[in-house]
């Protein structure tokens, strides 16, 4: 078994590798300039691009957190509130292109 101070630096270590991998999902979402030029769905996607920095404040200062109860119930609440972000990003998209190839063709 490892020792508690090697478990908690693994942990930050993961932590650190998603504040990486979350920030350049965002970057890529924020420089694709593609979906916003469609005038029905550029509004939403602005403001949910509007979240990205807070999310991401969030999640950094969970890898300031020392390993336990505090950091396992801001991580959990960081990653539910991620999934519903990129949910709301998902079905955007999705009804932009289905109304662009006409679902019902």
């Amino acid at each position: 078994m490892l020792p508690a101070e090697r478990l908690e630096g693994l942990l930050h270590h993961d932590l650190r590798e998603l504040s990486a991998r979350v920030k350049a999902h965002f970057l890529a979402e924020e420089t694709d300039r593609g979906p916003e030029r469609k005038p029905e769905v550029r509004a939403v996607l602005l403001r949910l691009r509007e979240d990205h920095g807070p999310l991401l404040t969030r999640l950094e200062a969970l890898c300031e957190k020392p390993a336990g109860p505090e950091l396992r119930a801001g991580l959990l609440g960081f990653l539910d509130d991620l999934a519903a972000h990129e949910r709301e990003e998902t079905r955007i998209l999705q009804e932009s292109l289905l109304r662009d190839t006409g679902a019902g063709d």
